[in-house]
């Protein structure tokens, strides 16, 4: 079930503190010592916005939070796109990736097999996947070529897999993966989507 953006105000809230807090590493705005991440901070300086004190915000400062939040959500953080938005570049950007960092480097003949599986990922964030039913799906003759091609696309910062919980490692192993989105943006631009929600906005 989707969740509509105002339906759940707390969990928001909690969102635009992890957005805003999200690495380790962390920079302070130049008005407050709010501890911000450096990429969240370069994105809202980018907007001009003056970041607030988070220990003290107003309802006014969220709402206008939670509007940049959902512009980073549906545009990203990467610079040239949000500069030039007419001119196609997150998709220039993953054209490259595809094409020149992952299937020219590592040689790939199976090119329409490696886009089939990106479009996948990007049309399913966060999903379960078997590597088993991949190779029958993309029609590959080996498990060991679709684990290629998912550490190709980890490599190259698009997408990244995450075992289940199991206290048993072997089990760990051999269970389906959930799959993760590294570049938010790419699952609107590169993938398709049926349904609205805070994640994919």
């Amino acid at each position: 079930m989707s969740v509509s953006w105002g339906s759940a105000p707390r969990t928001l809230t909690t969102s635009i503190a992890i957005w805003l807090k999200s690495t380790v590493s962390v920079g302070y705005s130049s008005s407050t010592k709010s501890r911000t991440s450096p990429v969240v901070g370069e994105f809202l300086r980018f907007r001009g916005v003056i970041i607030p004190d988070l220990a003290r915000l107003t309802t006014a400062n969220q709402a206008d939070l939670q509007r940049h939040l959902r512009d980073y959500l549906l545009r990203g953080g990467i610079p040239d796109p949000l500069k030039y938005p007419d001119l196609g570049l997150h998709q220039a950007l993953y054209n490259d990736i595809l094409y020149r960092d992952i299937a020219a480097r590592y040689r790939i003949g199976e090119l329409g097999a490696l886009k089939e599986l990106a479009f996948y990922l990007a049309s399913n964030p966060a999903s379960l996947i078997s590597f088993n039913k991949l190779k029958e799906h993309l029609r590959l003759g080996s498990v060991n070529t679709v684990k290629n091609y998912l550490d190709h696309l980890a490599a190259s910062w698009l997408f990244f897999t995450v075992n289940v919980h199991d206290y048993a490692v072997k089990r760990q192993q051999i269970a389906p993966k959930r799959c993760m989105v590294l570049i938010r943006v790419c699952y609107k631009q590169w993938g398709l989507r049926f349904h609205r929600t805070p994640a994919n906005c």
